[in-house]
């Protein structure tokens, strides 16, 4: 079966583009004998590239994001078995902000930084930000020219800008916010539409917009139930982690334990 035929069935186009950088890869390194990587893939990219890697039963790749726990990650393959986990294309970028912008700078704003100077979002893993500043995972070909001018945009004029080492990087533990939830059942839509705080029939949009994503598994079902230890992420809205489902009100509802990353 050729390439084209392994992706016609695929539906969307975005999902086609996707697998279809990664087969090139994989190809490349098969053909060339050396290691090739995809740019960075966030987790619903990774769950859709795993599966296709899987069925199409390729092996001798690896995931990379450049610490244990990495959201964003590159995907390597390997010539051989025997060299996975060698020669990892990723740099860290440390910025250090000015004493009047402590505690001033989100995630966001990095990231809108960086994207200004026409970097491609794919080229970007993990943003780990502290008060104080952030290290920025980024594919080791961009680290010169983000050093060279991020500088120049006005909210990072002050700030210092070096190059570390992965294994000196930032160790972040990631910020949940706990809070209960009451839902009349465990179906999607009823789930979305309670973090939302918003009617069932809005959160039916959601859905249909496809920014609802189950286990990183993008569903437009809002019928599809959803159990504890699920991860459920809602574009423009959010990352929650369903943890367990506390009980029953008294008015027999189902009360649900949810955690909001931030």
């Amino acid at each position: 079966m050729n390439k084209q035929e392994i992706l016609s069935k695929y539906k969307k186009e975005e999902d086609r583009l996707i697998l279809a950088k990664v087969l090139d890869k994989q190809v490349a390194s098969t053909t060339k004998k050396q290691i090739t990587h995809t740019d960075f893939l966030d987790m619903a990219e990774q769950k859709l590239v795993e599966s296709f890697l899987q069925r199409q039963k390729i092996g001798h790749f690896s995931w990379q994001g450049g610490y244990v726990n990495a959201q964003r990650k590159q995907l390597y393959f390997y010539p051989e078995k025997s060299e996975e986990g060698k020669e990892i294309e990723i740099s860290v970028l440390r910025v250090k902000l000015p004493k009047e912008k402590i505690g001033e700078y989100e995630h966001r704003i990095y990231l809108g930084g960086i994207l200004k100077l026409g970097v491609k979002r794919e080229k970007i893993g993990d943003i780990l930000v502290e008060e104080d500043g952030a290290d920025i995972l980024v594919d080791k070909e961009i680290l010169p020219f983000l050093r060279e001018h991020l500088g120049d945009l006005t909210r990072f004029q002050k700030a210092n800008l070096e190059e570390v080492e992965l294994q000196d990087i930032r160790r972040i533990e990631q910020k949940k916010e706990e809070k209960n939830i009451v839902v009349p059942s465990m179906r999607l839509d009823a789930i979305v539409s309670e973090i939302v705080e918003c009617s069932r029939a809005k959160a039916e949009e959601y859905l249909k917009q496809e920014r609802v994503f189950l286990n990183y598994e993008m569903t437009t079902k809002g019928t599809k139930e959803v159990k504890e230890n699920s991860v459920l992420t809602i574009r423009g809205k959010g990352k929650y982690d369903i943890v367990e489902i506390v009980g029953l009100s008294k008015k027999q509802k189902i009360i649900v334990k949810i955690a909001k990353w931030v």
